[in-house]
This record gives structure tokens, C-alpha cells and sequence, in this order.
């Protein structure tokens, strides 16, 4: 039964760790499409990749949702900048949905990239990672800041990243929190936890279409 526990979780960290940055790429690709007339405005490429850059970032926080365990606090973070990127992109999608308050979009980019990757060092500092694996995942970061024309590469080096995350169970503690099947520790839960269960031009957050 644990076993069959631990393969679905690897599946699920698979899915997660891979997924997002695809269908990242895919909406990275999507938008040099929707660019090529010179602007970047509503028609079937921009409609198409909002819907899978909503779908990235759904990834990405039902990613970090499962690394929680590694430090509380920067899943906060990483989990709120996750949400306020879904607002916006469904702000896009449809107009009759409120915009956030500027702070809120300038400061949403900003605490999901350090949550990720606080999250990664941390793993990294443990051995559950490689070192270069926030490593990689900055330098896409800071290529989403320099230009978005560079979606896909900046995409491509988040699966980098991530893609040590893939076919790691991980185990949340509800004190500490690590890989189950990294260097520390059995991977076993705690007792008791298995009864717990647009081409409108915008500054921050909108400016990532």
C-alpha cells in the first residue's frame, strides 16, 4: 500500500515538475506567433496560449502545494504569486473579471520567483536536488525580466531545473519537511496523516503575456 502510495506521488511530481514548464514553452511559442503581425493582441494564438499559461501556473502551484513541507513560508509566497499570475491570465480571458490593486501585480511575479526559489535551495542545501537546479531556474527567471520574447528558452531552463523534482515522492512533515527519497530520513508519514487530508499593456503581472 505504501508502495503503491509512493509510485502515484512520483507520477504526480512527474506530471508537475514537467508539466508546467511545457505548457510554459507552449504559450512562450504561442506568443511569438501572436506577435509576428508586430502586436500582441485577442486572435486564436493569444486566446490559445492565455489558456496554456493558465494551465502552467495551475501546474506550478499544485507543485509547490506538495513541496509545502520543505518550508512553509516559501510555499506561501510561491502559492500567492501563483494565484495572482491565475487572476490575471483569467483577467485577460474575460474582461468582466475585476483587475488586482497594482502593489498586488507588481508584487506577485516577485513572490512566486522567490518562492520557488527559496524552496529549491533549500532542497538543494539538503542533497534532495542538484545545486544547479535553482541555479537553472534563476537564470530563467531573470530571462522572463530581460525580455518575454525569450518565454521559450527561459521555459526550457525551468524543466532543466525542475526535472530533478520528477519521480521524487515527497513526503510533507508537519515540523520538517523533505524528499522521501532523498538522504534524510524514511519517508514514512507521520502518525495521524493519513486522516488529513487582451492586448492591453500593463506593467507587472500583465506585462508576462
Amino acid at each position: 500500500m505504501v508502495g503503491r502510495e509512493r509510485a502515484d506521488d512520483r507520477g504526480d511530481m512527474k506530471l508537475l515538475a514537467t508539466g508546467g514548464p511545457l505548457f510554459l514553452l507552449v504559450y512562450g511559442l504561442l506568443r511569438l506567433v501572436d506577435g509576428l503581425d508586430g502586436s500582441h493582441g485577442p486572435g486564436w494564438a493569444w486566446y490559445v496560449g492565455h489558456v496554456f499559461f493558465l494551465v502552467a501556473f495551475l501546474m506550478f502551484g499544485a507543485l509547490v502545494w506538495k513541496l509545502r513541507g520543505v518550508s512553509g513560508v516559501a510555499a506561501a509566497a510561491a502559492l500567492a504569486g501563483s494565484a495572482a499570475f491565475a487572476w490575471v491570465i483569467l483577467g485577460d480571458l474575460f474582461d468582466d473579471l475585476p483587475d488586482l490593486p497594482d502593489p498586488l501585480m507588481i508584487a506577485g511575479p516577485l513572490l512566486f520567483q522567490l518562492g520557488v526559489l527559496a524552496l529549491l535551495t533549500i532542497l538543494a542545501l539538503r542533497r534532495d536536488v542538484p545545486v544547479w537546479s535553482p541555479v537553472l531556474v534563476l537564470v530563467g527567471f531573470v530571462l522572463f525580466m530581460v525580455n518575454l520574447d525569450l518565454l521559450p528558452l527561459g521555459a526550457l531552463l525551468l524543466l532543466g531545473g525542475l526535472a530533478p523534482l520528477a519521480g521524487r515522492p515527497v513526503t510533507v512533515r508537519f515540523r520538517r519537511g523533505y524528499l522521501g527519497s532523498g538522504g534524510g530520513g524514511t519517508g514514512d508519514r507521520p502518525p495521524g496523516a493519513g486522516s488529513q487530508r487582451s492586448g492591453r499593456q500593463h506593467s507587472g503581472l500583465r506585462g508576462r503575456r
